[in-house]
């Protein structure tokens, strides 16, 4: 052996692959066949920080915006007018001030029934800028929401050294999540025109005329919340851009990796059937034949005609009645209807989110990316699937709703609760808990396969470098 020439001496040949990974490419050991790992040189100070305290600071910036958000948006007094025993606080969707039978109801509800009464007055006017800027300002901060918490996963896969995904993904996050903010403020403060002037309140004491809305706490604290996602989103891109790729050292075990085409097309009908998921989260709630009570058909949060009003909140046609007697059978019926659906969309909202999690790294393990956390890529679809359900079962239980062709009319005494019965939306709802369950199963299974398979690569080429260090 010593006198053997060392440049024709050859490493052993790989192993041969087994009948179910036949399609698998296993890495020799020539380095420009075996797959590479990006190795990340982190720089000496980012805007005179070290490296791990700016992403640090970026994260806590984010976390802090995102909750400022969360409170702006809780707020009950975000405008006033008036002054003296007239003044009154108004919240962002709701009408925390208004007269007895209203008061704490969503805007269509005074604006309905202030304009059906006179279109003219001012009261009207103010009903309807608070309805459209309240809307208005949801818009832009729904995607706000998803994108601090998108961000804040991606920053602490970052502080833990995992694949965050593709850099362009996080620049995009970065600017959408200021620009999101900015447009839901600018949306909120053109839509009814108000203002910071002190002397507004004096201004606005004769409810009939037309009032100019006076803006209170919630729009200052919405404007600090735009102020921090600004720096947030500049400091996590900066974070992110010095963090370049300078040097590629070929291993065995790299992030890409192959995982059959038996399962990669697996993978696809999997991802096919998460799509059909997400149309029926946004399907179900959105269709407006959820519900049929006293022969009045309604959605998820309206129903669809009462008397002279279309297209009614449920909490509009219960707050009347139970401000008249709460121990009316409609009084429940309609209460019960509007909490049990806030209750239904605050699960969809989570099941949504999680969605989007789950999609992310079904994306990325299709394309052979070891992405985020193994046990977080597993609890997401999970979680998605139980709260979609859990908001399901919460509804029909809160509102006893019964599947019958023909749904009975309101009964004969008042004090006893009116029948509902559950239409397409509910039927949609449920059926997409049997398809999320398939779907689920399925994922699972072609995730932890190549999980495994990835493992035990990483584990052959462990061997591999032993084998060769002591050769």
């Amino acid at each position: 052996m010593s006198g053997a020439d060392p440049m024709r001496m050859q490493a052993p040949p790989p192993a041969a692959p087994d009948s179910d990974m036949a399609d698998v490419p296993i890495a020799s050991d020539s380095p420009s066949e075996v797959p590479v790992e990006d190795k990340e040189v982190q720089p000496s100070k980012v805007m005179g920080l070290p490296p791990k305290q700016a992403l640090c600071l970026a994260f806590v910036l984010v976390l802090i915006s995102l909750l400022f958000m969360i409170g702006a948006t809780v707020a009950q007094d975000w405008s006033t007018f008036g002054d003296g025993d007239r003044k009154r606080t108004y919240g962002l969707l709701r009408c925390g001030d208004c007269p007895e039978g209203v008061a704490g109801t969503n805007w269509y509800c005074p604006m309905a029934i202030e304009c059906e009464n006179n279109s003219d007055s001012g009261l009207c006017e103010l009903a309807k800028d608070m309805y459209n800027s309240g809307n208005a300002y949801m818009v832009g901060q729904l995607p706000t929401f998803f994108i601090a918490v998108m961000l804040l996963e991606r920053l602490a896969y970052a502080a833990y050294q995992r694949d965050y995904g593709w850099p362009w993904v996080f620049y995009f996050l970065c600017g959408f999540y200021p620009i999101c903010q900015i447009v839901s403020i600018i949306l909120w403060f053109t839509s009814n025109e108000s203002g910071f002037d002190k002397d507004c309140d004096v201004n606005n004491s004769d409810p009939n005329e037309s009032i100019d809305i006076c803006a209170s706490n919630g729009p200052i604290v919405s404007i600090v919340a735009t102020i921090l996602s600004i720096f947030a989103g500049i400091l996590s891109a900066l974070v992110f851009r010095k963090r370049t790729i300078v040097k590629r050292e070929p291993t065995q075990t790299g992030r890409y990796s192959c995982f059959g085409v038996r399962n990669w097309l697996v993978m696809i009908g999997v991802m096919l059937f998460m799509l059909l998921v997400i149309s029926l989260y946004v399907a179900s709630p959105a269709h407006e034949d959820w519900i049929m009570t006293d022969g009045h058909n309604g959605g998820l949060l309206k129903l669809n005609g009462w008397g002279p009003y279309v297209n009614v909140g449920y909490d509009c046609i219960a707050e009347p009645r139970c401000a008249v007697d709460s121990s009316w059978g409609s009084c429940w019926t309609f209460r019960t209807l509007h909490q049990s659906s806030m209750v239904f969309l605050f699960f969809e909202v989570g099941a949504i989110y999680c969605w989007l999690l789950w999609w992310e790294a079904a994306c990325h393990y299709l394309l052979g990316r070891d992405y985020g956390f193994p046990l977080l890529n597993i609890l997401t679809p999970i979680g998605s699937v139980l709260l979609h359900t859990v908001g399901t079962v919460v509804w029909l239980t809160r509102t006893q709703a019964k599947f019958e062709t023909d749904c009975p009319m309101r009964p004969e005494h008042a004090g006893q609760r009116w029948d509902v019965c559950g239409r397409t939306g509910p039927i949609l709802a449920i059926i997409n808990i049997g398809i999320g369950f398939v779907t689920v199963v399925f994922y699972l299974g072609v995730y932890l396969a190549r999980h495994q398979h990835v493992g035990d690569r990483k584990a052959l080429a462990t061997d591999k470098e032993t084998e060769l260090a002591k050769a």
